[in-house]
């Protein structure tokens, strides 16, 4: 930007993600490491849903490993959801089979945040359901047995259409 003479420049560094080693990303205690190897692998991955599928099992797998804090992992499992995700229900499924083969034994915790996280997915996708279904005007009764919603979750979102 030049005005009457004078300049402003701003230079920035750089940080180039496919430049990264995977295996120092993954040693690393460093949650940023962790977001990075994730950007990495969705990078990488592309449109291959195969991929993605084997990169989504690798992240969880590491994940486990580490020792970060209930809440940080919820929000790492958003992360590589929005990164990795499928165009196809078949690989979510998939990918959910694998959890379930995981041993549960430290990585209960992080299974658990993970189940946490996706109670948390599916409930906003029932939200969201159970507002186009009271758009329609179905009474609240049919709406909660559809969703799975409480009667009283359903009659707040219909008090909060109106």
């Amino acid at each position: 930007y030049v005005n009457f003479g004078t300049r402003i420049l701003y230079e920035f560094n750089t940080y180039k993600v496919l430049e990264q080693k995977k295996q120092a990303l993954k040693e690393s205690d460093n949650i940023f490491a962790f977001v990075v190897l994730a950007v990495l692998y969705s990078l990488k991955a592309k449109n291959d849903q195969q991929k993605k599928l084997e990169f989504k099992i690798s992240l969880t797998k590491l994940l486990a490993k580490k020792n970060y804090e209930e809440k940080e992992i919820e929000e790492l499992f958003e992360f590589i959801n929005l990164f990795l995700s499928f165009k196809n229900q078949k690989y979510d499924n998939l990918f959910y089979e694998e959890l379930e083969k995981m041993p549960k034994t430290k990585e209960k915790e992080t299974l658990n945040s993970f189940d946490k996280f996706m109670i948390k997915k599916n409930n906003q996708k029932a939200i969201e359901i159970a507002i186009n279904m009271l758009k329609m005007n179905l009474d609240i009764k049919t709406v909660s047995q559809a969703t799975g919603l409480t009667l009283d979750k359903v009659e707040e979102i219909k008090i909060n259409l109106e």
